[in-house]
């Protein structure tokens, strides 16, 4: 059972991550649509005006267009559909489409590869074969990243030293845009030179030149294991900094194991982190009596270990909190407990703010539509540490 965003949204928002690359979801059209907008709200590119994309298979949807088979294609086959819907998707453009069963339509068993063939366009798409339904969606995030890396086989010709991706940011990430830009400017700063963040806006040709890096730095492990394996096997060397970078001492440590692996000097990048440390530091000793309110406050997360691991500690250590409930997300199957502050996927935060079984709740991960809003509010790097700082805070009033 997965609590949380299913491994058919991770495998559909991988893809959709890249610009170029299009998924065709064979399978009825009610698969499709949550999807759509997800991809709309968090992959921002220039598509037709919203609601007039009236041709057959994206029904007024710009993204994620599906073969929208029926009752009687489970029994007499929908090939014909797919085929169909493959032309329609190169028409828009696509460099890349990436064909995918819905659930339902898995149980078909449909020939893809000779709907492929009849069309002559194996080169620019990809059937993605992966048990989405029974993993979570990071996972399945990370090992659909792997298997187009795979299909688009870059050589490795050259070695860029000193070059880097990031890996293990996706775009179900809180704010991920913001999140890349910080991390990038501490790997920069330590005289990186970031090439792309796959499955974080990188595009197809990004993906192709990212073999040339010579390292390839993860952020949350769980968002990139079958990734990580890819750029291992082609000589890549993936640093491992261990805990995601959640609060400042996950970051600062982030930092430094990514500068010890690397040779490089961490500290005009500490120096960066530290300044805006410093200045939450000034401001927490302004407002002393309201946070004098958070020790004793109570909290549950549910989390990817790396992530879960340095947020319970942070809470629980420097503020003081209670925890409640602690459950790696890869394997809850429960509920959270209430409790005054809650951190878990976005949606199950939403329904614990509105249902009151929390004062406040953070997003790890798993967008909901239209709930992030034009202020960031990620969990990683200094900018997370402020908003959990600042969500916190505010949970704390009335107490």
């Amino acid at each position: 059972m997965i609590n949380g965003p299913d491994g058919l949204t991770g495998a559909i928002m991988a893809v959709e991550s890249i610009p170029g690359a299009a998924v065709l979801l064979h399978g009825p059209g009610g698969c499709r649509v949550r999807n759509s907008l997800l991809s709309m709200a968090l992959v921002p590119r220039e598509d037709r005006a919203w609601g007039q994309y009236r041709e057959p298979f994206y029904a007024g949807y710009s993204r994620v267009p599906a073969s929208y088979i029926d009752g009687d294609d489970f029994v007499g086959g929908a090939v014909q559909k797919l085929e169909s819907a493959l032309e329609a998707v190169r028409r828009g453009g696509s460099e890349l489409t990436v064909v995918m069963d819905s659930p339902g339509a898995s149980l078909m068993a449909d020939d893809h590869m000779r709907a492929i063939s009849d069309l002559g366009v194996a080169d620019n798409v990809m059937v993605l074969d992966l048990q989405t339904m029974s993993a979570s969606m990071r996972r399945t995030y990370g090992r659909t990243l792997a298997a187009v890396m795979s299909h688009l086989s870059p050589e490795r010709r050259d070695v860029r030293r000193g070059a880097v991706c990031i890996i293990g940011l996706t775009v179900l990430d809180a704010s991920w845009e913001d999140v890349l830009e910080e991390l990038s400017g501490y790997l920069e700063a330590m005289g990186l030179d970031v090439l792309c963040a796959p499955g974080a806006g990188a595009s197809l040709s990004d993906l192709r030149a990212s073999v040339e890096a010579e390292f390839c730095v993860e952020v949350c492990p769980e968002s990139c294991e079958g990734l990580s394996g890819y750029y291992g096997s082609i000589g890549v060397e993936v640093v491992r900094p261990g805990p995601a970078p959640v609060g400042f001492d996950a970051t600062r440590s982030w930092i430094t194991s990514v500068a010890e692996a690397t040779g490089r000097d961490p500290s005009p990048a500490l120096d960066v982190l530290g300044r805006r440390e410093d200045r939450v530091r000034r401001r927490a000793e302004g407002m002393r009596y309201g946070m004098m309110r958070i020790g004793g406050m109570t909290f549950s997360a549910c989390a990817p270990r790396s992530v879960l691991e340095p947020l319970a500690a942070w809470l629980s250590g420097d503020l003081s909190m209670v925890p409640v409930t602690l459950a790696d997300e890869d394997s809850f199957t429960g509920r959270l407990e209430p409790a005054d502050v809650v951190f878990c996927d976005g949606n199950a935060a939403l329904r614990m703010e509105s249902g009151r079984r929390c004062r406040a709740s953070v997003s790890t991960g798993g967008a909901v539509i239209g709930s992030d809003g034009f202020v960031p509010r990620p969990v990683y790097g200094a900018a997370g540490a402020e908003h959990i700082l600042d969500t916190v805070l505010r949970a704390s009033r009335g107490r």
